[in-house]
Formats: C-alpha cells, structure tokens, sequence
C-alpha cells in the first residue's frame, strides 16, 4: 500500500468507528451518492522525510446536501469528527498530527466543512 493510501484508509477507518454516516477515502473509485452526507479522507501531500518516515497533509471533508439535512445534521456530524480528531488514531503508524486549519462553506446546495491536518507517520512499522 503506498503511504498516501496507507494514512488517508488509517483516518478514514478511524472516523467510521464513531461516525454513523459514509466515510470515503480520496483515492477510492466509489460513486459518491449526492443526496447524502458523506466525509471524504484525502492526502493533498505526502512526502518522504527520512527513511520510512513521512509527513502528509490530510484534509477531512463533510458534505452535506443542504436540501435533504439541515444545519443541525451537519453541525452534529462535525462535532463528532471534531472530537474524533483531538488525539491521533490509535495505529502504530501515526507518530502524531496537528490540527491547522478549518473552512466551512455554504452554497444552496452543500454545506461543506473541511479540516486539513498535518500528519507524522512511520511506512512498514
């Protein structure tokens, strides 16, 4: 599995766990279903530090149709993600992360809410 794989399916598993709604990775070929809320875990950058070690740039990403689920379904959906995401998860892989920045957006279609992290993680550990 290739690092960007490897740490956008350890985040994307880790949301699943807590999340009662679809969790995609960014290199997933899944057809994403538009009336639904969904998260989608990308690695916008993934370089090699040293050795087996690396750093990526993570965004977390929840879409949701404005149409079908109110702002109280999206806030309630990001306050779990947010909680999910004050420690790292809980794979020997991830050495650590930092939270950098969030953007929330509305148009008359979505709502979107995007989280990007900077991980620390060890390939083959």
């Amino acid at each position: 599995m290739s690092p960007t794989a490897l740490v956008e399916s350890i985040y994307a598993d880790s949301l699943r766990a807590v999340l009662d709604i679809p969790v995609y990775t960014g290199q997933s070929a899944t057809q994403l279903i538009q009336k639904d809320s969904f998260v989608v875990v990308s690695c916008d950058e993934c370089r090699r530090l040293a050795g087996h070690f690396f750093q990526a740039t993570l965004a977390i990403l929840l879409r949701t149709h404005a149409l079908d689920q109110g702002t109280s379904d999206h806030s309630s959906s990001w306050s779990m993600i947010s909680s999910a995401l004050e420690a790292p998860p809980a794979d020997p892989a991830i050495r650590g992360h930092f939270r950098s920045d969030t953007t929330k957006d509305i148009d008359e279609n979505f709502l979107t809410t995007r989280e990007n992290l900077i991980v620390g993680f060890a390939e083959g550990d």
